[in-house]
């Protein structure tokens, strides 16, 4: 069985590019992207997910495809247009319902 990936901020640069080199490796099995926004580059074995900005399916998601490595590459250079957020605040992404991360069986957050 080969590695199962899931890639956050798919449509970034980083995100995209990313997605292309984990689809030329042939020992990656599935590789499944979310985001807000469809990514910009053309992929044939990634599989899209529309995300909110909150990233509220990513648990739902880990737990379904069984990925064994989360390659986070949202990247937020002004936080100021990230959707309520206030100066000083510290930006969360809950993977897990709030439980602890490896309970979903996940080997690898990158």
């Amino acid at each position: 069985m080969g590695r199962r990936v899931l890639i956050t901020g798919l449509a970034s640069f980083w995100g995209g590019l990313v997605a292309k080199a984990l689809e030329d490796d042939d020992s990656v099995e599935v590789i499944v992207g979310l985001d807000t926004r469809e990514p910009t580059i053309e992929l044939e074995r990634t599989e899209y997910v529309r995300s909110d900005e909150n990233y509220s399916i990513l648990s739902r998601i880990v737990e379904a495809t069984k990925v064994d490595t989360i390659i986070h590459t949202f990247l937020v250079v002004d936080m100021n247009g990230v959707a309520g957020y206030q100066a000083g605040q510290d930006l969360v992404i809950d993977v897990t319902g709030g439980s602890h991360f490896n309970s979903l069986g996940t080997g690898n957050f990158i």
